[in-house]
């Protein structure tokens, strides 16, 4: 409640109590419901009464129990309904990411499954987790059994133009202290930096499956991100950005488990802009990826 008087303006009391203007709290209100069109499967009832494009050119299934619009004899192209209007207010679905709300079932495989074997650390304290990464590494590169990853993300100021940002990806790769993979990768202009880190850790899984084919001793994949966020969303798809992203990094990892019982993956944050030399690495071909 504002301790006001009756004759206040409602302008200076919005202005006050840090509250938008009516029409623009609709306008936001509006998007929302918008842009979660794109989080409905094909055979919801809203999507049946929307353009075919919103069900991959096909033809609803069901037919809707009730025409969009009334049967008019008029040659005037009648108005848009209030499910079209929403319809303009978003991307179109080939433009951008739409998200399966059932795309995982109940039933699925998750880390605890593996029993040890695959292990997820998003915690990282940056002050005392560095000096303790460089000798788990050392540790690491001891045994030829073992692949290190790094990947990152990055977000650059786009080069000639004054407006927008590009964002990319890159990865590196040790085995046995030496740099044996080197990748790169840009998103565009209409990507964040979380997206470039989940493709990142993507790629990088990519890269290291391949990459045991041809070396047969290495049965330990290491993947470090010093994103906590990607890391913590990468493996088993979610309802949410990326999703399509974490459903190929989960078929990827879970193969390679299931390949071999002696094998084993641990997706690590470690700390950022702290003189690592693999995520400083990662971070100079994310760069050059954006």
């Amino acid at each position: 409640m504002a301790g006001a008087f009756r004759t206040t303006p409602i302008k200076v009391l919005e202005i006050d109590l840090v509250i938008p203007p009516i029409e623009l709290t609709i306008e936001l209100a509006c998007e929302g419901y918008a842009h979660r069109l794109h989080r409905l499967q094909e055979t919801h009832p809203i999507i049946k009464q929307l353009p075919k494009e919103w069900r991959s050119g096909n033809p609803p299934k069901v037919t809707p129990p009730l025409p969009s619009h009334r049967k008019n004899c008029s040659r005037r192209k009648p108005k848009p309904t209030q499910m079209e209007s929403l319809t303009n207010r978003t991307y179109k679905p080939g433009e951008g990411e739409c998200i399966v709300p059932f795309l995982s079932p109940p039933w699925r495989r998750t880390a605890k499954c593996y029993k040890g074997r695959l292990g997820m650390n998003p915690n990282v304290k940056k002050d005392k987790a560095a000096k303790e990464h460089k000798k788990t590494i050392q540790r690491l590169t001891r045994n030829s059994n073992n692949l290190i990853m790094y990947s990152d993300g990055s977000m650059l100021d786009a080069e000639g133009r004054d407006t927008g940002k590009d964002t990319g990806w890159g990865l590196v790769s040790y085995h046995k202290d030496r740099e044996v993979i080197t990748r790169r990768g840009g998103l565009g202009q209409k990507a964040e930096v979380y997206d470039a880190e989940l493709v990142g850790l993507t790629y990088a899984a990519v890269e290291a499956v391949k990459y045991t084919k041809s070396h047969e001793v290495i049965k330990h994949i290491h993947l470090y991100a010093d994103n906590s966020a990607a890391v913590t969303n990468v493996y088993e798809p979610k309802e949410q950005p990326g999703q399509q992203v974490m459903e190929k990094f989960t078929s990827l990892i879970n193969n390679f488990l299931d390949g071999d019982p002696e094998r084993t993956v641990h997706v690590e944050c470690c700390p950022g802009h702290t003189e690592v030399p693999g995520n400083e690495r990662a971070d100079e071909e994310a760069k050059e990826g954006a």
